[in-house]
């Protein structure tokens, strides 16, 4: 369940600092590359953020600054999407006193909730897996996963067969159509000693 970790930059470095011969396997419905998966999770994340998360920051930021006024509510509670916990904390302190607000890594339509960082889904590229996982001192793999072929839908079928099929041909790049991707971080030189 990667998709919901707070820091997944923390994640895999302090993986890799515990156990570097680690092999973490994850998946998730949050593919970037598929424009109907995107999409799903950018209206997910914006429902979510509207109805709950949003909501949520506003009554914590009014907790830790009672005397703030309706415009200052609005504005901080938009630049701190994202951020939970210290993070949260800290972006209060920053805007209280006029220093910046350091963006969130990788946001896009991304959401937390601000009391305990759990995320909405990230919503991450390939590049950007890659980036996280390489800094953590992994390498990375990343496939895509495949229909289900068992709705009770005749047409869902044919059409989850169909798409499997142009995931099949597509190769590495079978993510643009998959309903899910596999993200699989390992260290190449422990896998090549082996």
């Amino acid at each position: 369940m990667i998709e919901h970790i707070y820091s997944l930059p923390f994640f895999y470095k302090e993986i890799y600092k515990h156990n570097p011969s680690a092999v973490i396997f994850s998946t998730t419905s949050a593919n970037f590359h598929n424009p109907a998966m995107r999409l799903k999770h950018f209206l997910l994340h914006k429902k979510i953020e509207r109805e709950q998360y949003l909501p949520h920051r506003k009554k914590e930021i009014q907790y830790i600054w009672p005397d703030i006024s309706s415009t200052q509510l609005a504005e901080l509670a938009t630049v701190t999407r994202g951020k939970a916990k210290e993070d949260f904390s800290i972006a209060i302190d920053n805007y209280k006193n006029n220093l910046p607000v350091e963006p969130v890594q990788f946001l896009r339509s991304n959401t937390c909730i601000s009391s305990t960082g759990y995320w909405c889904e990230h919503l991450l590229s390939k590049s950007e897996y890659r980036s996280i996982i390489t800094n953590a001192g992994y390498a990375l793999d990343y496939t895509a996963g495949y229909w289900d072929t068992h709705y009770k839908s005749g047409t869902m079928n044919l059409l989850a067969k169909f798409l499997n099929r142009l995931i099949g041909l597509f190769g590495t790049k079978g993510y643009l159509f998959s309903p899910f991707v596999n993200v699989i971080a390992y260290n190449v030189n422990l896998s090549a000693r082996r």
